[in-house]
């Protein structure tokens, strides 16, 4: 299924979707994601539970990609942003 149409699924809280944890991840990165699931089958798509964002991901691509988007994460930058002081913008 595309991404267009996963999205407007999970905007319209249609119930043809759900989310499940990655029961069989080993990983921490696993800990901000969780897999979307259309029709009881998994879409082979994943969540950001930080800034909702839908991404592209399949078993072989393992947690390269989870890292990456947590390292540049909309919430995570902001969080970031917030913490720095003023001394520190300066600099």
């Amino acid at each position: 299924m595309e991404k267009s149409k996963i999205l407007k699924l999970i905007t319209s809280n249609s119930p043809r979707v759900s989310f499940q944890e990655n029961d069989g991840a080993s990983s921490s990165a696993w800990n901000n994601y969780v897999l979307v699931v259309v029709d009881g089958t998994f879409a082979k798509y994943i969540k950001c539970l930080k800034c909702d964002a839908v991404l592209k991901w399949k078993h072989r691509d393992g947690t390269s990609g989870l890292i990456n988007h947590a390292k540049s994460c909309v919430k995570n930058a902001a969080a970031g942003a917030r913490n720095r002081t003023l001394t520190d913008l300066a600099g």
